[in-house]
């Protein structure tokens, strides 16, 4: 009863922020989203129009975008503060599909079953403890109010000198210090890191190793080819992928398939083609896979464990992803990965540490620095922007900065302004996490790296050399409540949110399928039936997942057509999903082409388990689809295929 009051609550605040009057004092106008779930309120424009806004602002409020059901925001975009807002809560909270408890658990931690789809680290219990002599500085106080920017850190002379993070008014009753989030191409680095310390460990003999002793890469071009090559994205790829995520022969996404199904069937057969600098998303995948491969799951997971949580000292639980398509013996680990804003500050310190002790690990950074390439004219974006800045590239990390070409800075940089940028040299790191950085700045829709991460770096002193006081020594007791308190207060987080957003898109739900529903009518009239292809046809329908990586029936029968009218007959009819009975919501109709208008509700599980109104629009000849829902940058489809007429 007090969730069914708090939705309620929550209800009325949100239609009251959504259908408020707009800033010229007009009222917005109400339509349907791209994907059908939510209501969208517009002013002075599309929805689709969010490339004129001025700011991300609270002020500039044109309601939640949610680009036609894209799993992040696109590249180019200026979202508002709302579409920031709820990607924020996609991010840390329902994208990916709640990875530490697996795809079917709405759990944030799973206390009854080990964690699945992730390699997991738990959080040290010696975690590090930062020294801090905090000062202001306004300009970036300023970006946290105006930009989608959600922490900085600034760490010389061996301690924090300014830390922030966004405010309470801003995204700050979201994002908060114990937020665990992703780290896209910032994970690239970490992959690396990783193999120093496989080398270290004696599983790989060195950066100049060959890529012949694992079975699955055998004819293809990444057979033989150097550690240091696959490393730098110099391993000739550039003739089978479309841009960084994109094979070019069957238009998959790099990370739907394994490494073993990637290597069977797109990469069968390839040649490695002349070694330049060509970003791909599959090398960080192969190389963190191949070291699984050399040291077996238990030294994999110790080798995780040393780097992490004995080295580093994470004083929260961290973990990378893996392919849940992978089998036993089909190994395949993504390089996402998941810490909190100082954990990712701790890791950054343990690299600096190591080359400046000159450890093993350290002599690895050293060396692939060494061995850095020219990115060439494949440097995106504004040379002015964090991706056009670095010229170089080095072992997953980027280098050769305008203006430090020969100064040791490194950095690690991902998908939407997640960057970690290290100064070996002076021992100076900046860390940053954003929602969203389209990299325009001073357009809208950015934050401004150049001033405060790369001139900090470039004009930055050299250390003073102080030596600091001890750590503070914490009570180990402490620190299991401290743990058990993050934890609390992350579930309970997450709960308000999934309440606030339930709030929003499911209360409006019968309001929306109706209205649906009165457009899919409108479609279905509008169509001229025909008596043309009268007659009995079998049908199958099905779930497909990636399209095509996996599939299962749903179900199947006949379809009737009489005069162009489409209607599912109750004889021979099965429904894996539901009550046969759902078939009697089908309504179709065909005209004189083929070319068919139709709609059923069923509930074909694509994420839930609730009921959906399937729109299969197309022609008889073809199969008509329907997608109803994504999972880790892959559609689901529902696919509705007629056989021969009986």
């Amino acid at each position: 009863m007090k969730k069914l009051f708090l939705l309620l609550i929550l209800s009325f605040f949100s239609a009251q922020s959504f259908a408020g009057s707009c800033p010229d004092g007009s009222e917005p106008v109400k339509s349907v989203s791209d994907d059908g779930t939510y209501f969208v309120y517009n002013c002075g424009g599309t929805q689709k129009d969010n490339t004129t806004s001025t700011s991300s602002s609270k002020n500039n409020s044109k309601g939640i975008d949610r680009f036609g059901g894209e799993s992040e925001i696109p590249e180019h975009a200026n979202p508002n503060y709302e579409t920031l807002k709820f990607y924020l809560y996609r991010y840390l909270y329902s994208h990916n599909i709640y990875p530490y408890c697996g795809s079917n658990n709405k759990e944030l931690h799973c206390e009854d079953q080990p964690p699945q789809f992730s390699h997991p680290v738990e959080s040290s219990n010696n975690p590090y403890q930062f020294h801090s002599d905090l000062r202001e500085d306004k300009y970036v106080k300023k970006q946290m109010q105006e930009t989608a920017l959600l922490s900085y850190l600034l760490y010389e002379d061996g301690k924090i000198v300014i830390d922030e993070i966004t405010p309470k008014d801003r995204f700050g009753d979201m994002f908060r210090d114990s937020s665990k989030f992703h780290s896209h191409s910032v994970g690239k680095t970490l992959v690396s890191y990783v193999a120093g310390h496989a080398i270290c460990d004696g599983y790989i003999e060195s950066v100049d190793s060959r890529l012949d002793d694992w079975p699955v890469l055998e004819n293809t071009l990444y057979h033989n080819q150097k550690l240091i090559d696959v490393l730098n994205m110099a391993a000739g790829t550039q003739e089978y992928f479309i841009g960084a995520n994109k094979f070019k022969n069957s238009s998959r996404s790099v990370t739907n398939p394994t490494v073993q199904d990637a290597m069977e069937n797109e990469l069968k057969g390839s040649k490695k083609a002349y070694a330049k600098y060509n970003y791909v998303n599959l090398n960080p995948i192969l190389v963190m896979s191949y070291i699984l491969y050399k040291s077996g799951d238990d030294n994999f997971q110790q080798l995780l464990d040393d780097v992490f949580q004995k080295k580093a000292r994470i004083e929260g639980d961290v973990f990378f992803l893996k392919n849940e398509r992978a089998a036993k013996d089909d190994i395949s680990v993504w390089n996402q990965f998941y810490a909190t804003r100082y954990d990712y500050l701790r890791i950054a310190k343990a690299m600096l540490d190591d080359w400046q002790n000159d450890t093993c690990a350290g002599k690895y950074l050293k060396t692939i620095h060494d061995r850095r390439i020219n990115k060439g004219n494949l440097r995106v974006k504004s040379k002015d922007s964090r991706v056009g800045m670095p010229k170089g590239y080095a072992g997953f990390f980027h280098t050769s900065y305008t203006g430090m070409n020969n100064r040791p800075v490194m950095g690690m940089d991902g998908y939407g302004g997640q960057t970690i940028t290290i100064d070996f040299e002076r021992g100076r790191i900046v860390a940053t996490q954003a929602i969203h950085d389209n990299m325009k700045f001073p357009k809208p829709g950015s934050y401004d790296w150049k001033k405060i991460v790369y001139e900090r770096i470039k004009n930055g002193k050299p250390a003073s050399g102080v030596k600091q006081p001890p750590e503070p020594i914490i009570d180990p007791q402490q620190i299991i409540l401290e743990k058990k308190t993050r934890i609390e207060a992350e579930k309970k987080s997450k709960q308000y949110w999934d309440d606030y957003y339930d709030a929003i898109f499911v209360s409006n739900k019968e309001a929306i399928v109706k209205e649906q529903r009165l457009k899919m009518h409108d479609q279905l009239t509008s169509t001229e039936a025909s008596d043309a292809f009268d007659g009995s046809y079998s049908f199958k329908i099905s779930l497909s997942y990636g399209g095509g990586i996996s599939s299962k029936r749903l179900g199947n029968g006949y379809i009737e057509i009489n005069n162009g009218i489409m209607t599912v007959a109750k004889e021979g009819r099965t429904l894996v999903t539901g009550s046969e009975d759902l078939y009697d919501s089908f309504e179709g109709r065909i005209d004189k082409k083929g070319n068919i208008t139709s709609m059923l509700k069923i509930a074909p599980q694509c994420g839930n388990f609730d009921l959906q109104n399937l729109e299969f629009i197309g022609n008889i000849d073809s199969q008509l689809k329907y997608i109803c829902g994504e999972y880790l940058g892959a559609d689901f489809e529902v696919i509705l295929k007629l056989g021969e007429k009986e």
